[in-house]
């Protein structure tokens, strides 16, 4: 998937806890427009490459298992992006501003607003 190592959210919370990092899960539909944009962004934005070493990444489409885990199965857009600790709990973030679209950011500069705190 380009210069970033993404991983299945089962690896991903294999790799996590074994190395004491968080995860950032990145919930993409298999017809999301939107998702193999933001997908390039991230290999060619050096900021997010710099903020992505501190967590392990997860690329998680509809055919995997966790793709509609509580409490995510009532969020129906994608992209989706939720932090996880490295125990795979969700971690409690302030994401969209829009309440209907919690795990949303429209820009990459948000999303490392949040990762970066």
């Amino acid at each position: 998937m380009g210069k970033l190592q993404w991983y299945s959210f089962e690896e991903a919370k294999e790799i996590a806890k074994r190395r004491e990092l968080p995860i950032m899960g990145f919930f993409m539909g298999l017809e999301c427009e939107l998702c193999p944009n933001y997908l390039r962004m991230f290999d060619s934005y050096p900021r997010f490459r710099d903020t992505a070493k501190k967590f392990i990444l997860a690329a998680v489409d509809e055919t995997d298992p966790y793709y509609n885990m509580d409490p995510l199965e009532d969020e129906h857009y994608t992209p989706k992006f939720v932090f996880f600790d490295p125990q795979s709990n969700i971690l409690p973030f302030s994401g969209s501003e829009h309440s209907a679209q919690k795990y949303f950011f429209s820009n990459v500069d948000l999303l490392l607003g949040v990762m970066e705190e």
